[in-house]
């Protein structure tokens, strides 16, 4: 197929779907089609990660729950999205804005233009995908071979199974059913909670969740479920308190780890290793068992809501309490006053940030709400004895 045949294609494709589409030749773009009204390409943020894929037909999930297809056909790839949710909190919002290294009030003409891409379910958005590529490549795919982490992160399905019961596709086809969604719900809730010890009882007290075949090749089909896995512990470690940057280098490093294993045991091991070591992680946050369920309810919000108004006027007036009673009760939880833990926890992210990310310093004040560079100059030096550019360099010559 020619590449005139291909534009023609995808022209088409986003005329109709008004889903944004690209064309690249290996990793260099050629053409893009439903992008008039997007202020940037929020592919960016996924472009290399995307490029990668070698299989025929993808896709892939972002941090912000959009998803972007991928066709390949000979040196030429198709990327087609995002497509998913766009209703963000303030937080996700001021997040996603700050990824793309765009202000707030910059990130709302290119939010208000996602917003105008039609809803998708991802079960219809495969099904365009299985098309393209039966189009562009004459081959004919059923959706089960592509969908298995798709479906099952749709469906919040996080999928488990000891060793022995994973000894054949026999044994898996014998599983009986269970409560999936249960299953999953009261496992995040001990990584959520970082209670480590709940889950190695829950792990123990159950030999398997329902495991369905989601690939003929079962060393593939663990891994899918390693990735739906890793997804779904990753963001409950997130709104237990820790850290967006920490949560998805460690979910990267994780899947790494998994991609380089042959059997069927290690993977599940693995798994367990993995939701382990991220409620371990939210367990060292704090000893959450000393605070209050409204003191620890006001650090995970803290937490989750780093860049957002956090005075104490306006946490009472969400946790509704009056303000004196809750910096009293928050001073006798945790020893500090709110002010305090609120700048302790943006110095922490900042420290996440200059670490882990090429953002500039004026990118990194702006986003924590400091009323300045220099304020936050200031206020990081005085809580780290560092500037920020020793930081920084400390952690790229280590």
């Amino acid at each position: 197929m020619k590449l005139a045949d291909i534009e023609y294609t995808c022209e088409c494709i986003a005329g109709i779907s008004t889903i944004p589409i690209r064309i690249y030749e290996r990793a260099h773009l050629l053409q893009s089609y439903g992008l008039e009204n997007f202020s940037m390409d929020p592919v960016s943020l996924y472009e290399e990660i995307l490029l990668t894929y070698e299989e025929s037909v993808s896709y892939y999930s972002t941090p912000f729950y959009q998803f972007y297809g991928i066709v390949k056909h000979h040196s030429f790839t198709i990327i087609l999205g995002p497509i998913g949710r766009t209703d963000y909190t303030q937080q996700e919002k001021r997040d996603y804005a700050f990824a793309l290294g765009l202000s707030p009030i910059d990130f709302d003409p290119l939010l208000s233009a996602m917003r105008q891409i039609p809803v998708f379910t991802p079960d219809n958005f495969l099904h365009l995908l299985l098309l393209i590529n039966h189009y562009f490549n004459d081959t004919k795919k059923d959706i089960s071979e592509v969908m298995p982490y798709l479906q099952l992160a749709q469906n919040h399905t996080f999928v488990t199974a000891q060793r022995e019961t994973v000894a054949s596709t026999s044994d898996i086809h014998e599983m009986p059913p269970h409560n999936t969604r249960s299953y999953e719900k009261e496992m995040l809730n001990f990584v959520r909670e970082g209670d480590v010890n709940g889950l190695n009882d829950f792990f123990s007290s159950r030999r398997y969740g329902r495991v369905g075949i989601t690939s003929h090749e079962q060393i593939r089909q663990q891994k899918n479920l390693f990735i739906v896995a890793v997804t779904l512990v990753s963001r409950a470690a997130i709104d237990g308190g820790l850290y967006e940057e920490e949560a998805y280098s460690l979910s990267d490093m994780y899947i790494h780890r998994c991609e380089e294993l042959f059997s069927l045991e290690a993977i599940i091991q693995l798994s367990y290793e993995m939701a382990i070591d991220f409620t371990k992680r939210v367990f060292s946050i704090d000893a959450r068992t000393s605070l209050s369920p409204l003191v620890a309810s006001v650090v995970t919000y803290i937490r989750s809501n780093i860049s957002t108004d956090l005075s104490c006027a306006t946490l009472a007036d969400h946790f509704s309490i009056h303000r004196n009673q809750l910096s009293k009760k928050f001073k006798e939880d945790t020893g500090k006053t709110l002010s305090e833990f609120v700048m302790y926890e943006k110095i922490r992210r900042a420290k996440n940030l200059l670490a882990g990310t090429d953002k500039s310093f004026s990118e990194i004040s702006y986003y924590l709400g400091f009323s300045s560079q220099s304020h936050f100059q200031t206020t990081f030096k005085r809580f780290t004895n560092q500037t920020l550019k020793e930081y920084r360099e400390h952690f790229l010559n280590s």
